[in-house]
């Protein structure tokens, strides 16, 4: 079994789905809360979720030949969903902010589509200092502190911080081990030399 099967599928991030696990278990969370994947991918852990939390959860992914026909997945971007608002209790955004263009309107969108005390869950690359990337699939690379400084100005309070970057290292090793070295490299080439690691963040809306 490989990396990308241990990881879940659709939970195919450093840490996978136990770090998303994790995640969930620090947040309160009303029975049957609403949750939006930002990003889900092909969402087939979507199920997972229901399954294993009683989640209600709804994915969203831009392109469609990703997200397929699932019921549950919606084919639209992070920054403009069509979701009324305060429709969720809970956002995932794992592996999202650092392929957008425009970041900050994906958080300003996850604010307006969470209800009051509801909660984000963010990991991604962060770096010493906010840089756009110029190859690879990443956009940005955030700095920690700037991003926990956007998503306060959004409106969330932070509630957890955690340096993730054994996760990211032990996902590249596992993957070069089952013969996708070559997706690794082109990630991690882009991160080559830019001081950056990996990074959960769980914020909550005031």
């Amino acid at each position: 079994m490989g990396y990308y099967d241990r990881c879940q599928g659709s939970f195919f991030h450093p840490g996978g789905y136990e770090l998303t696990k994790y995640a969930l278990g620090r947040c309160e969370l009303p029975k049957g809360a609403k949750l939006c994947d930002i990003g889900c991918g092909t969402g087939e852990h979507l199920a997972l979720l229901q399954e294993e939390f009683g989640l209600a959860p709804i994915g969203v992914e831009p392109s469609a030949a990703m997200g397929g026909k699932a019921e549950n997945i919606v084919e639209a971007r992070g920054e403009a969903t069509p979701f009324p608002d305060q429709s969720f209790d809970v956002v995932l955004c794992e592996c999202t902010l650092s392929l957008c263009q425009q970041p900050q309107k994906v958080l300003g969108e996850i604010y307006r589509i969470l209800r009051p005390k509801g909660w984000l869950i963010f990991s991604d690359v962060c770096g010493a200092k906010t840089q756009l990337v110029d190859s690879g699939p990443l956009k940005w690379i955030y700095a920690v502190e700037q991003m926990k400084a956007m998503l306060e100005e959004q409106g969330f309070s932070i509630r957890l911080e955690e340096d993730r970057t054994r996760d990211l290292i032990t996902m590249a090793a596992q993957m070069i081990m089952d013969g996708r070295g070559q997706e690794i490299c082109e990630t991690m080439g882009a991160l080559k030399g830019r001081d950056c690691g990996y990074y959960l963040i769980i914020g909550q809306k005031g």
